[in-house]
């Protein structure tokens, strides 16, 4: 029997799944897997494949203080003018750089020769640590090139000044046409992204759990992420409702889904956590995460984050609502 929903399992470690005495595709059809997320690991997306199991793989994009080091010019600067601080493991990393760009699209293009079913975004997007209930909500980047950049394309003419007049300047009088093309920034990547990747294969984004009327449109001005752009080239939209982290209830998760189907009429994919971050999460509790992001209007299944945070006692309850779930018709 096959479930109604997709359930997926980001972060398969062949290593973990040894524990449990099973091949990584004995382990999935085990507990109701119908996808997972892997590494660029061509045996083991051949094995998963000849299971039947559909096989994704992630690109982290704008992130990581090696691409600070790799390319200097990609350290955002705040709106304060200094440069954005790395926050716990989180370094953020200037989408708008022309050569981190064609990094990270090199990155795509590997990626997409692999025989996998899907390709996932994973950062794609301006700067921000999101998964708190006060996210700190900074401005970037007011460096010489992205307000090069700005003026370029907006016709809108910058005053010369230090990084942080000119953040004033902006978020004064241009904010809306700063937020704009922000997004242009994030939707043009993900145009590029299609193009590489082409229509054979799945193309997933994993989103930033906002709706437009969150933290004063912060989805937008801060982050960069208006689904209704980026709706043109993506096949699956994941917003990552990590409900504990963020400090909201089960029932947020299926609110954010259901605007995001609203807001685009694509496939959603929602991702949570079982993760006992930043709290332990019971056996009811996930249960009702899964329930809440299946059951939302537009879901398609749901996405557990992660394999490193499974035990028996969660994988229980993710078998018994994968066969809750099946469904002979299908």
């Amino acid at each position: 029997m096959k479930s109604a929903y997709e359930f997926s399992l980001y972060g398969l470690d062949s290593s973990l799944v040894k524990e449990y005495s099973l091949k990584p595709s004995a382990f999935l059809e085990t507990y109701g897997f119908s996808s997972v997320f892997v590494k660029e690991d061509e045996s083991l997306i051949r094995e998963l494949k000849e299971a039947g199991i559909s096989v994704y793989v992630e690109v982290p994009l704008f992130v990581g203080d090696q691409l600070w080091r790799k390319f200097p010019r990609s350290r955002p600067i705040t709106e304060e003018g200094i440069p954005l601080q790395k926050i716990d493991w989180y370094s953020g990393v200037n989408p708008s750089i022309p050569e981190v760009r064609e990094f990270c699209l090199e990155k795509v293009r590997k990626v997409a020769l692999l025989p996998i079913d899907g390709v996932w975004l994973d950062f794609i997007r301006w700067p921000c640590k999101w998964e708190s209930p006060s996210p700190r909500l900074v401005q970037t980047s007011f460096d010489d090139l992205t307000i090069e950049l700005f003026s370029r394309d907006t016709g809108i003419e910058v005053p010369p000044a230090s990084p942080k007049e000119r953040a004033e300047f902006i978020i004064k009088n241009h904010l809306e046409e700063w937020a704009n093309w922000k997004c242009f920034q994030i939707a043009s990547f993900v145009k590029e992204a299609r193009k590489i990747i082409g229509r054979n294969k799945k193309l997933g984004i994993f989103l930033v759990p906002w709706r437009l009327e969150d933290y004063g449109g912060a989805i937008r001005s801060i982050v960069g992420q208006d689904v209704e752009r980026l709706k043109e080239y993506v096949d699956i939209f994941s917003p990552m409702v990590y409900h504990a982290m963020c400090g909201k209830t089960v029932e947020w998760i299926s609110e954010i889904t259901s605007w995001v189907w609203g807001r685009t009429g694509k496939k959603v994919l929602p991702i949570i956590q079982v993760a006992d971050l930043p709290r332990p999460l019971s056996e009811a509790e996930i249960d009702l995460a899964i329930s809440a992001a299946i059951g939302a209007k537009g879901s398609s299944g749901v996405i557990i984050f992660t394999m490193h945070h499974l035990n028996r006692k969660k994988l229980g309850v993710i078998a018994r609502k994968t066969s809750s779930c099946s469904d002979t018709t299908l």
